[in-house]
């Protein structure tokens, strides 16, 4: 799994993983706060969809840049074997599942929440 991290790049990964585990943190810690008081603040809400968005972004923009550096090194050599261009592009790809992975878990969370939100705000 490290591997996995650092070959994605680690500064990269890590602006996403702190992205995306900031809003699932603040998802759980919103739950926590329906369950004592029965609602959510719009700015909880708020938040958990922008950093989870961001971590699906930042995961898009550091893809981008591993396929601009992959496209660079391609021009570089010139004639290159398949095998390293489908690594190079499968390694530029890591960020993006990881960004799309915490964005998919922050939503839901953030719709789960709005919906009980709406719900109680009604009875």
């Amino acid at each position: 799994m490290i591997d996995y991290f650092l070959s994605g790049g680690p500064v990269g990964m890590l602006a996403i993983a702190i992205c995306g585990f900031t809003a699932i943190i603040g998802g759980a810690l919103a739950f926590i706060r329906f369950g004592k008081m029965g609602s959510v603040s719009k700015l909880q809400l708020d938040s958990i969809l922008f950093f989870g968005s961001l971590s699906f972004f930042i995961g898009l923009l550091w893809q981008i840049i591993g396929m601009f550096e992959v496209l660079s090194f391609i021009q570089e050599i010139g004639d290159i074997s398949p095998q390293l261009i489908a690594a190079g592009v499968a390694a530029s790809m890591i960020g993006l599942k990881l960004g799309t992975i915490l964005a998919l878990i922050s939503l839901l969370m953030w719709y789960t929440l709005r919906f009980m939100n709406s719900k109680a705000a009604k009875a």
